[in-house]
C-alpha cells in the first residue's frame, strides 16, 4: 500500500474556499449597511445611533457565519486529504510468461540426408541407421578385406530381396548403393563374415 500525497491543487483548495467565504462576508455586509442605512438628510442622533449599532450586529453576525462555515470546510477537507485511507491502488506488475521450449524425442538410429556406412575391421559403422523411403545408401568398404553386404537371413538374404551386393553390378567392389523403398527395419550382414551386422531403419 502506497500513501497518497495531496497535490498542491488539493492543499490549496480548502484556503480558496475560506477567501472566499470571507468575500462573501465583507460583501454582504456592504449590501446590508446599504440596505439598512438611513436615508434621511437630517437623521436625529438617537436614530442614527441605533441604526449604525443594527447594522454593526448584522455585519459581525454574518462575518462569524461564513468564517465558521469557511473554517469548518477547511477542516474537513485537509482531514479528508490526510486520511491514512486515502491510498493510491497498487499496481501490479505481471511476470512474463516463460518461453515455450520444444523437445523432440530422439529416434532410434541416425536419420541422415546423405546415408553412408562404412565397413571397417571392426564392423559396420553405424551400425544402425534411420533413413526415409527411398534414400540411397552407400556402403564403402574400409576394413581392408573382402565385402558382401546383404540382407539377413544368412545365406538366403531373402528379407529383402534385391538387398544383395553379391548379386548386383558392385560384386567384388569396395563400395556398394542401395535404394531403399520399404518401409521397416531391415538387417544385414556380411555375407563374406557374417558375424558383422548392421540394420537400416526406413520410414515415410
Amino acid at each position: 500500500m502506497v500513501e497518497r500525497v495531496p497535490d498542491k491543487n488539493e492543499v490549496d483548495s480548502p484556503i480558496l474556499s475560506v477567501r472566499t467565504s470571507l468575500c462573501f462576508a465583507i460583501l454582504t455586509g456592504q449590501v446590508f449597511w446599504f440596505k439598512l442605512s438611513p436615508m434621511d438628510d437630517n437623521p436625529t442622533p438617537s436614530s442614527s445611533t441605533g441604526s449604525n449599532k443594527t447594522i454593526l450586529y448584522v455585519v459581525v453576525a454574518v462575518v462569524v457565519l461564513a468564517l465558521v462555515g469557511g473554517g469548518y470546510a477547511f477542516k474537513h477537507q485537509i482531514k479528508t486529504l490526510l486520511m491514512p485511507g486515502a491510498t493510491q491502488p497498487e499496481t501490479t506488475t505481471m511476470a512474463p510468461e516463460p518461453a515455450q521450449t520444444t523437445t523432440t524425442a530422439p529416434t532410434t538410429g541416425t536419420i541422415m540426408q546423405a546415408s553412408e556406412v562404412d565397413y571397417t575391421a571392426t564392423g559396420f559403422s553405424p551400425a544402425s541407421i534411420t533413413v526415409k523411403k527411398g534414400t540411397i545408401v552407400k556402403f564403402i568398404n574400409k576394413s581392408g578385406a573382402s565385402m558382401s553386404v546383404a540382407s539377413n537371413p544368412h545365406p538366403t538374404h531373402t528379407d529383402y530381396p534385391g538387398f544383395d551386393q553379391g548379386k548386383s553390378d558392385a560384386q567384388g567392389k569396395d563400395e556398394y548403393d542401395f535404394t531403399f523403398d520399404k518401409v521397416g527395419s531391415w538387417g544385414y550382414h556380411n555375407h563374406l563374415k557374417s558375424s558383422d551386422r548392421g540394420t537400416v531403419i526406413v520410414t515415410e
